[in-house]
């Protein structure tokens, strides 16, 4: 009699061992997929740790400034953004003051072409990666990114030899993404396009 009870009670504690483990299994699995377990239950996690996943490198686009797609490295390394900008001149409209300039938004592509124009946040010095400093135009535009669009601060720099045509640095990443060094492209892109003529 004592060994059949004992034998029940073994039981008793596997199938206690078994459903533990399934919780922690599920816990585990609602957790990976943005849950938290709180008080006897699921519940979502605050908005704020929600974070949209880009990779290192993605296509964004900068809306207000005509430019429907440009290649853009996500740069941790780089406190602020920076996009290709040529032809940049500034001017005072309305007592206000802007900014003039031209984008080749394609990668090796200097036969397209934009015109923008943006207000002028101000002109600020800025230390490139190779350790000199330059004078920048500073604007601030919406820019689209996985879906996300926001403001961001982008500084105005010949970037004709460098791998991107854009830097997107902390100040516009920080508590809007989270990033995955070893991929590229999870967010959208554009449809594959016609070579033109590279330099």
């Amino acid at each position: 009699m004592f060994s059949g009870n004992s034998s029940f009670g073994v039981i008793v504690w596997q199938l206690v061992a078994f459903i533990v483990f399934l919780a922690c299994g599920v816990s585990v699995l609602m957790a990976e997929d943005g849950f938290v377990f709180r008080s006897g239950r699921f519940e979502l996690p605050p908005a704020r740790l929600i974070l949209p996943v880009v990779g290192w490198r993605e296509w964004l686009a900068l809306p207000e400034l005509g430019v429907d797609w440009v290649k853009a490295k996500i740069d941790t390394g780089a406190r602020t953004s920076a996009l290709h900008a040529f032809n940049v001149s500034a001017f005072t409209e309305r007592g206000e003051s802007w900014v003039r300039f031209e984008v080749h938004p394609w990668q090796r592509d200097n036969v397209q072409s934009i015109i923008a124009t943006a207000p002028l946040v101000e002109m600020r010095h800025i230390r490139s990666s190779n350790g000199k400093e330059e004078l920048r135009p500073v604007i601030a535009t919406v820019v689209r990114l996985a879906d996300v669009s926001f403001v961001a601060e982008i500084t105005l720099t010949r970037r004709d030899v460098m791998g991107f045509r854009m830097l997107l640095g902390r100040q516009a990443i920080r508590d809007r993404f989270l990033i995955d060094p070893g991929r590229s492209y999870r967010g959208t892109r554009p449809k594959r396009r016609a070579s033109t003529k590279t330099a």
